[in-house]
């Protein structure tokens, strides 16, 4: 009996601890990393060069600052979104998702969305920006500086 409760104990302990270092821990969300302590929107928080194709306008080239919100963990600021001086979006970031939920800036509304690439080294993101009468498609690369 004793030798069935040992065999019965090595397996228990082994399955424990197996079990436990399989695990994976889940970050609270605006976080990630080993210690979960790293804000996901670190990576992004710099300068870049914005150059994009809009449907109505063309080509533009224009640099942003992208700069953490103060009331968010999971937002940034952009700014001047869409090459405008005085237009500053805020956008939403996930894991390597950005969302720019509906907006109104200066009477025009924005929304898009856009994906963070090699660790925030460069951005693809794709807005519409809309007078209420006519709107267009802007799709672009921002890459670090």
């Amino acid at each position: 009996m004793n030798k069935i409760f040992k065999g019965f104990l090595g397996v228990a302990v082994l399955a424990t601890m197996v079990t436990v270092s399989s695990c994976t821990k889940t970050c609270d969300k605006g976080y990630e990393g080993s210690d979960c302590k790293t804000e996901v929107r670190t990576k992004i928080v710099a300068t870049y060069k914005v150059d994009e194709t809009c449907s109505t306008t063309g080509h533009a080239s224009y640099n942003v600052t992208i700069s953490k919100s103060s009331t968010d963990v999971t937002k940034v600021l952009i700014s001047p979104f869409g090459g405008y001086p005085s237009l500053t979006a805020t956008v939403s970031v996930d894991g390597t998702a950005l969302t720019v939920a509906s907006q109104t800036l200066a009477g025009y509304t924005y929304s898009g969305s856009g994906t963070i690439n090699n660790s925030g080294a460069t951005l693809t993101m794709t807005y519409t920006i809309s007078d209420g009468t006519s709107s267009e498609s802007c799709p672009g690369t921002w890459t670090k500086q």
